[in-house]
């Protein structure tokens, strides 16, 4: 009872939530009924024209179900920033909701992340499901600062990272990569977001922050980062001394406000702010649960 009512108060505290509280609340209790049901992975309408699997259990898809952006900001920054002429890095896609959102909405070409197989193929179903496969190249793999295998954790949905040694739960062997190794053109975007991970696919990434087309990098920084021995200000000390700076984004009047502190674990870094401001006030529309952005 307790996590429904905390679900609750997120959606009618959610900045499009609120905005269609009986639309938010019709689907929240809809999929409660639906989920118990047993139906197989229903389609739900997303962004746009394009459409989204949920699961039971997929607190992702769930969540955009509900709300329509999961994540706002960070959403809708990437569908009002992202063009057809950009290269976008999904790291810890998860069902691809960010990268639907890239290449689906966008027609962004993405290079989508996801280690974990049984996640990795919803991802790839929701590819399908939006005709997609010529404009995301989907990886079975994860990001480190070095080539190998790691063991990754398999049943904590959202919440799967590299196992460390404080981990009891069920792992698997995934290959790791760096992101040095996809050093290719017209990256404009990266969004990380590997629980805790985070310092060492962007020390795997040195060649990548040179370049001058990558403009912006959204992250999430917490505590997750302890169970590697990583410091919170880390990360931020690699994009800062990278030239990027941290914003918070405002999807309704697509303004981007400096920060010194930060107000979420989601964070946007920025390089070249003069440029990025201008490419997303000249951007179009989006149309999330009826409403345009």
């Amino acid at each position: 009872m307790k996590s429904l009512l905390k679900i609750l108060k997120f959606i009618l505290n959610h900045p499009l939530g609120k905005r269609k509280k009986i639309k938010s609340l019709s689907r929240f209790f809809g999929w409660q009924i639906l989920s118990r049901l047993k139906r197989a992975n229903p389609v739900f309408n997303f962004v746009n024209n394009t459409k989204l699997y949920i699961s039971k259990g997929q607190t992702v898809a769930t969540g955009n179900f509900y709300v329509g952006l999961l994540e706002f900001s960070e959403m809708a920054f990437v569908a009002h920033f992202l063009d057809n002429k950009d290269i976008f890095f999904d790291i810890g896609t998860n069902i691809g909701t960010y990268t639907i959102l890239a290449s689906g909405v966008c027609n962004a070409t993405t290079f989508s992340f996801e280690p974990i197989p049984e996640t990795f193929q919803f991802l790839q179903k929701n590819i399908e499901l939006n005709n997609l496969q010529n404009k995301v190249n989907a990886l079975n793999i994860g990001l480190s600062d070095k080539k190998g295998f790691v063991r990754f954790t398999t049943n904590l949905d959202t919440k799967n990272h590299i196992a460390s040694s404080y981990d009891k739960c069920k792992t698997i062997k995934v290959e790791v990569k760096t992101l040095n190794e996809f050093n290719i053109d017209n990256i404009a975007l990266i969004k990380a977001d590997v629980e805790g991970y985070e310092e060492f696919v962007l020390k795997g990434a040195d060649e990548i922050l040179k370049k001058t087309t990558l403009k912006a990098i959204i992250v999430e920084i917490n505590s997750e980062g302890k169970r590697y021995s990583v410091k919170n200000n880390s990360v931020h000390e690699i994009l800062t001394s990278s030239g990027f700076c941290m914003y918070e984004y405002n999807p309704f009047d697509r303004k981007l406000i400096s920060m010194k502190k930060p107000t979420s674990d989601n964070r946007i870094y920025i390089r070249d702010i003069k440029y990025v401001s201008e490419k997303i006030k000249q951007s179009p529309k989006i149309t999330v649960l009826g409403i345009s952005i």
